[in-house]
């Protein structure tokens, strides 16, 4: 028995006599193999022909002219409310009540500033693209990094995914990432619009995986 420190957390270990240590970055390498074939197979991708757009004209289409909206889990009163909501609301006041009721949920408070790296020293190794809430507010207030409303999503989404990868199940930085992709993806469905279709397709499938 041995103890080592992961990460932040202090935590007492038994070696598995039937695991290979010495080839387990080969057995890793397999199991990520694996993996990504199964997320290969869950999500299968169906690129649609781009919609005609006349030069210099604007043009509405209606719900059956888009082609993968039905595929993809949309119903017709959902494009319907999203069109309403979009006329209704800019884009940038969306974002803006969003990123306000998620940076005031409890769970929300590892996630408000970028992880100091003097606390993490590997952080940067393990997590390749850093996100937190002041980064995403500033890249908003700037009005040139969003150019769509899935670039904001996913800027969103990508601060919990990379509180998971970083940190163990049973941590508390774990568990609040968990609470704060829910909640996202909360308000993003609550403002209908396309930018949270990606975030549901992904967490009702994960939901129905785990059933």
């Amino acid at each position: 028995e041995m103890c080592i420190r992961d990460r932040s957390t202090w935590v007492d270990c038994q070696l598995n006599p039937e695991i290979d240590y010495e080839n387990i970055s080969s057995d890793l390498k397999r199991q990520k193999a694996a993996l990504l074939n199964a997320v290969c197979q869950l999500y299968h991708l169906n690129i649609q022909k781009g919609l005609p757009f006349p030069p210099n004209k604007a043009k509405k289409f209606a719900f059956e002219d888009v082609k993968g909206l039905k595929e993809s889990g949309w119903t017709l009163e959902e494009y319907k409310q999203s069109m309403r909501q979009e006329e209704k609301e800019p884009f940038y006041k969306q974002c803006k009540k969003i990123l306000k009721a998620i940076g005031e949920n409890s769970a929300s408070w590892p996630f408000k500033k970028p992880v100091n790296t003097r606390d993490a020293p590997d952080y940067k190794e393990i997590v390749r693209c850093p996100m937190d809430l002041e980064t995403v507010e500033r890249k908003l207030e700037e009005r040139v990094w969003y150019k769509s409303k899935a670039a904001f999503a996913k800027d969103l989404m990508l601060i919990a995914s990379n509180a998971k990868a970083y940190n163990q199940p049973d941590t508390i930085y774990y568990k609040c990432a968990e609470s704060i992709e829910a909640v996202s993806y909360t308000h993003l469905r609550a403002h209908e619009t396309s930018l949270h279709l990606v975030c549901r397709l992904l967490l009702e499938k994960k939901k129905k995986k785990k059933k």
